[in-house]
C-alpha cells in the first residue's frame, strides 16, 4: 500500500498519467474565470469560427474526430474549410469529441465533455459564439 501511495504522490508532482494536463481535463472542467481568460486572450480565433459558421453551418458540427470531418466532406464542406476550422479548434483545444449541441440556437464551441458512468450523466462546458 505504501508503495502505491508513494507511486501516486510521484506521479502527481509530475504530473504524469491522471494527473497530466490532458488527465484531469478528463476528471475536472475549467473554471468559468478560466473559459473567460481563454476567450479574452484567444477573440480572434472564436471570431473567425463564428464567421466560418456563418459562412458555412455545417462547419459547427466538426469536432476533433476525423469521423466528422469524412461527414462533412460527404456533405460538401470544401476540405480547405474543413482543416481552417479543426485547424482552430485545435489551437483552442475545444471540440475534442463533441459539437453541435441541440437546444443553444448558435454556435457553441466546447471546451470540455465529461461523461460518468454508462447514461448521459456528466459536464459539458462550453462558450456560445
Amino acid at each position: 500500500m505504501r508503495r502505491a501511495v508513494a507511486a501516486e504522490e510521484q506521479a502527481e508532482l509530475a504530473k504524469k498519467g491522471l494527473w497530466s494536463d490532458a488527465g484531469m481535463k478528463q476528471w475536472k472542467p475549467p473554471s468559468d474565470t478560466q473559459m473567460l481568460r481563454t476567450y479574452a486572450n484567444h477573440r480572434a480565433s472564436f471570431r473567425t469560427l463564428a464567421s466560418l459558421v456563418v459562412s458555412d453551418s455545417r462547419l459547427a458540427l466538426l469536432s476533433r474526430d476525423p469521423k466528422s470531418w469524412s461527414r462533412a466532406q460527404a456533405a460538401g464542406v470544401s476540405q480547405e474549410k474543413i482543416d481552417r476550422y479543426v485547424s482552430i479548434l485545435k489551437s483552442l483545444d475545444a471540440n475534442e469529441t463533441l459539437a453541435g449541441v441541440d437546444g443553444l440556437g448558435k454556435t457553441c464551441v466546447i471546451v470540455s465533455d465529461i461523461t460518468f458512468g454508462l447514461f448521459d450523466s456528466g459536464v459539458i462546458k462550453g462558450l456560445r459564439l
